[in-house]
């Protein structure tokens, strides 16, 4: 990867609001680390491809951070960008390793998070896509950024790996977030930071009219969702927040630390929905995660398993939502979902079954009335005087007009008679 003098070529950028290193260790990989002036996290930009096809074999392009942290042989990853899952080099918890790719064997899916950590400090480094991700050696963090292989590997496809993009090798590029923190605070930021670099705020641009001065004026500094200034609690995010075609809203909140992470943080969290909406809440339906029926419907089933052994810690979980009510608990790593109906724009009432029921009897009921009412009508009519007259009268001219049309029918045929 280097140059083609064997050393990367390195430029240093200093401003008043951060520090750069651009580093182009060949024509086809750069990396750029960007230090802020206030002492933050550091992000780390790449670039990698189109990696050669003329290398014997392909070639696979790995990022290797190293740090003083006495890991053991012990990282971390996340599952989906929730919980931590703990890694260990050659181990597996629920089965005896035979180890016979001891790289290969011990990398491990990254999707938000990779880090190392001992008593004293953590390295976290955060990620913007899923890739693959390790710890080798002590104080090692290794990122696979890129492959391109001509050779197959034998596992099953029978075609090797050489991806390409208009005719040539594909280009990938990400941005890394690098944290060094103090063990005991460690979680408390990288459970924030996460979830900013994966969700990062969105720029909006708007035509100017006029002078800047007077643009300025007329524009809000800021805006929020929420009334009155109300917040989320710290440890809490908001997954979903989606308007359903019944007018009403579908709600998501998620505890985002697992159980002990923080010394507060990974309490039971509390949430009024009151206070995140400025409308009304007539109702609030806790759903299944799904959203597709309601939580108090669900039967889920219970699997026995023999001859294996299986158990599961306890889980703290908060109170179930009682009816009528609009406090939210969650527990750790918990996230639950609520449809939320409003008092005056959204629907005055939910149809079940049962008023759909009530309904179709109403009408029937009413079809019925209608019917005896006409019965009625029509008998009491009959009986008056002339009343037969005139339907004879009525029907005797509706037999002259189909014998007449008759008559017509059978003349336009002679006339078309030879």
């Amino acid at each position: 990867m280097n140059s083609s003098n064997g050393y990367p070529r390195i430029s240093v950028v200093r401003g008043p609001l951060f520090e750069e290193v651009r580093q182009e260790l060949s024509s086809w990989a750069s990396i750029v680390i960007r230090v802020p002036s206030d002492g933050q996290d550091a992000q780390l930009r790449y670039t990698v491809g189109p990696i050669p096809s003329d290398i014997s074999g392909g070639q696979e392009v790995v990022l290797r951070l190293e740090a003083d942290v006495r890991n053991g042989g012990t990282f971390y990853t996340d599952s989906n960008g929730r919980d931590l899952i703990k890694r260990v080099v050659n181990y597996r918890p629920s089965w005896d390793l035979i180890v016979t790719d001891p790289v290969a064997g011990n990398y491990y899916p990254v999707n938000a998070a990779i880090l190392i950590r001992d008593s004293e400090k953590q390295l976290t480094v955060l990620t913007d896509r899923s890739l693959g991700g390790t710890s080798l050696r002590e104080g090692h963090i290794d990122l696979m950024l890129h492959r391109r292989l001509v050779v197959d590997d034998g596992r099953g496809v029978d075609e090797a790996l050489n991806e390409q993009q208009f005719g040539q090798g594909m280009v990938t590029r990400g941005t890394f977030r690098l944290g060094v923190h103090d063990v005991n605070v460690a979680a408390s930021w990288l459970r924030g930071a996460a979830l900013r670099h994966y969700q990062p705020l969105e720029l909006a641009f708007a035509t100017q009219i006029g002078g800047r001065s007077a643009w300025l004026k007329s524009r809000r500094g800021g805006a929020s969702g929420l009334p009155n200034g109300a917040q989320l609690p710290p440890n809490v995010a908001l997954v979903t927040l989606q308007q359903l075609a019944s007018g009403a809203v579908l709600l998501r909140l998620g505890h985002l630390f697992e159980v002990d992470e923080d010394p507060v943080l990974s309490r039971l969290a509390n949430v009024d929905l009151r206070t995140l909406f400025a409308k009304k809440i007539k109702a609030v339906t806790e759903m299944t995660l799904s959203g597709n029926q309601a939580r108090s419907n669900v039967q889920k089933l219970v699997w026995r398993v023999e001859n294996e052994p299986f158990s599961e810690a306890p889980k703290l979980r908060g109170s179930p939502f009682g009816r009528g009510s609009f406090l939210v608990e969650l527990g750790p790593m918990e996230i639950r979902t609520f449809e939320i109906i409003f008092g005056n724009d959204g629907p005055s009432v939910h149809l079940s079954w049962g008023l759909y029921a009530g309904f179709g009897i109403v009408l029937l009921v009413g079809g019925l009335i209608m019917h005896a009412a006409y019965s009625w009508w029509r008998g009491r009519h009959k009986r008056l005087p002339g009343y037969h007259t005139l339907s004879q009268q009525s029907r005797a001219a509706d037999a002259d007009d189909r014998r007449v049309g008759t008559e017509a029918e059978m003349i336009e045929v002679d006339s078309r008679s030879p």
